[in-house]
């Protein structure tokens, strides 16, 4: 038994050294990286507040970068350019990049519904882990690493024109044209079935935009009349959209 338990500290501690030459870092305090890959799940003495640090750390690293290589964008270019890149999926596919979910410490109920490969706890341990290298040797090694794992985001950036959303896209098509701007209403999706059914089933509302919807249920069909009266008098609509 001892010699199982000696055999995963060994291996544990090579996952590590692998992982500070994924990052090009060695930690001077090793410390801060166990609390930086250690989940709340896991104790109370965790990664969270190291989160919150390299959060602001990235945001600041990665909008200063983009400020200083697209001079001709403006700032609504960049404020898109940088969503994109501090976003979940993103600092989450940085994280499977340096195979942060191999060394995490997750509790067991996290550990048995598969939180190492959670998008959240991901982005989470890689924003902790910034966060310690700021706390171990300062910004500029901060600094050096966020723009080390995001360098083959940054060399190839999309355009900032397709992140923009269809409601942007469609208003600005508009407002070229001198055109009215659609207005916009919470409308209840229509549901099939029938009338027990609908009582039963999850609630959803559609945000919709465009022009002459028939958001009246007077302009509905009886069927849509009737969902619509069903679900007014049910609380709490969730709401998704749609474009």
């Amino acid at each position: 038994r001892r010699h199982r338990t000696s055999d995963w500290h060994w291996q544990l501690k090579d996952q590590l050294q692998r992982l500070c030459r994924r990052l090009g870092y060695t930690f001077r305090n090793p410390a801060l990286l166990t609390q930086a890959l250690t989940h709340r799940s896991s104790g109370s003495v965790n990664n969270e507040r190291l989160e919150f640090l390299g959060d602001g750390l990235i945001n600041f690293v990665i909008g200063a970068e983009l400020y200083d290589k697209q001079i001709r964008a403006e700032e609504g270019a960049l404020s898109r350019l940088r969503a994109s890149l501090v976003r979940e999926e993103t600092m989450a596919q940085i994280g499977r990049d340096l195979e942060l979910g191999d060394v995490l410490h997750l509790g067991e109920s996290e550990l048995k519904s598969g939180g190492f490969r959670r998008d959240s706890i991901l982005a989470d341990a890689l924003e902790a882990v910034i966060g310690a290298i700021f706390l171990d040797q300062g910004f500029d090694a901060a600094r050096k690493v966020t723009l080390h794992v995001y360098a083959k985001f940054l060399a190839d950036l999309p355009d900032p024109e397709t992140l923009k959303d269809a409601k942007t896209r469609l208003q600005e098509v508009l407002q070229a044209q001198s055109r009215a701007l659609p207005g916009s209403s919470l409308m209840p999706r229509c549901l099939p079935g029938p009338l027990e059914q609908l009582r039963r089933a999850p609630l959803s509302w559609t945000f919709a935009f465009g022009y002459r919807l028939p958001l009246e249920p007077a302009l509905c069909p009886p069927s849509s009349r009737l969902a619509m009266t069903i679900l007014k008098q049910r609380p709490k609509p969730r709401v998704t959209a749609i474009t």
